[in-house]
């Protein structure tokens, strides 16, 4: 497995300890190899587990045995991890670093554009590799554009036209217009550039 046999020492003492406790008699070797494989997935989850909190620097096969047993650590633990699996080149360990932090570590409602990770906190710096952005690479990565265009031919002219004296709309995953930013405690102020300005007009101009 690559994760060094002190840790994996650590992890097997305690248990084999407690099976020989719990017996009046010796176990068997054989006994004691059925037990171990029983609980292999526990014996893996708490090496991976050690790994993470251990050590700084992974090697792939140490990074891969880790996404594939440490579940909910790995994706707590996805700024550190990520780190070293870029430094390795490493992209199917970055996707699954990924799909684990979308299920156990702290994603936002938008992409980060340098790492692809739902990790963009509003102040526009990223969770996970730290990266600090600009607006249009935000508008970009959520296709910005497209959403403004939806959102304005959907919506009542006057919310449109409030838009466009404001030269903003507040962003959580959907479009806000000013007068009602939302209350959710994540929320990207966006300005509008000349090009979406002009869209805004050119709609306005079709609906009267």
């Amino acid at each position: 497995m690559g994760v060094g046999e002190d840790l994996l020492a650590e992890v097997l003492t305690p248990i084999i300890g407690d099976m020989v406790d719990s017996r009046s008699t010796k176990p068997k070797p054989e006994q004691v190899s059925s037990r171990l494989e029983k609980s292999r997935s526990y014996i893996y989850k708490a090496v991976a587990v050690l790994l993470i909190e251990r050590l700084d620097e992974y090697s792939q096969e140490q990074l891969e045995f880790i996404v594939s047993n440490a579940g909910e650590a790995a994706g707590r633990a996805a700024p550190k991890l990520y780190r070293a699996a870029s430094r390795l080149g490493l992209d199917h360990i970055v996707d699954a670093l990924r799909h684990l932090w979308r299920l156990y570590g702290r994603p936002m409602p938008v992409k980060c554009p340098r790492c692809m990770f739902d990790s963009l906190t509003p102040d526009l710096e990223c969770i996970v590799c730290g990266a600090r952005v600009g607006e249009e690479e935000v508008k970009s990565v959520i296709g910005f554009e497209r959403l403004l265009r939806e959102y304005a031919e959907a919506a009542d002219k006057g919310v449109v036209r409030e838009v466009l004296a404001a030269g903003y709309v507040y962003y959580d995953g959907e479009i806000h217009p000013p007068s009602t930013r939302p209350a959710s405690g994540y929320t990207l102020q966006l300005y509008l550039n000349r090009s979406e300005r002009m869209e805004l007009e050119r709609i306005l101009s079709r609906g009267g």
